[in-house]
């Protein structure tokens, strides 16, 4: 990775996977990490082994607009600038589209799809006036479709 020194990733579902990983590469690389995700105590975990001098976190539910609102005020507010937004925040709710519930449904769109939609709105302001950044959405390879995925974007 490139060096990112003094620079400010904001990186959704950074509770494990993925997420966990972009943000360790992103303080490796000098940057600072704001990590959001509903999973808190692993959240904390991860802030505190990466040190309060370069990682904070937000729990947040992504699919929530004024939580996204919230999250990335915050990060401005902690560090000062905004310059990475990773989407990376994602469910999986594996069932046949015949016994799919609704619920279920819903929650997968609104975490993964609308989720990134509201944090995009969100950090757009903050990009804007800065006259620079970037958005990394990570997306997954569901598209070749799976037995059982109907509802994973």
């Amino acid at each position: 990775m490139i060096r990112v020194d003094g620079k400010t990733a904001v990186i959704t579902g950074a509770s494990s996977g993925i997420g966990e990983s972009c943000a360790r590469k992103f303080v490796a690389a000098g940057a600072r990490v704001v990590l959001a995700a509903r999973s808190v105590e692993p959240l904390r975990r991860l802030a505190e082994e990466l040190g309060a001098d370069v990682a904070h976190a937000v729990p947040t539910d992504v699919a929530d607009a004024r939580a996204c609102e919230r999250l990335l005020d915050e990060a401005k507010t902690r560090f000062g600038s905004i310059d990475v937004l990773v989407n990376n925040a994602g469910i999986i709710r594996d069932n046949l589209i015949s016994n799919i519930s609704e619920q279920d449904w819903d929650q997968v769109l609104d975490v993964n799809l609308k989720g990134a939609f509201l944090c995009c709105q969100a950090v757009f302001p903050i990009l804007r006036s800065q006259r620079s950044g970037k958005i990394i959405n990570i997306v997954s390879l569901a598209w070749l479709g799976s037995i059982g995925q109907a509802n994973y974007t």
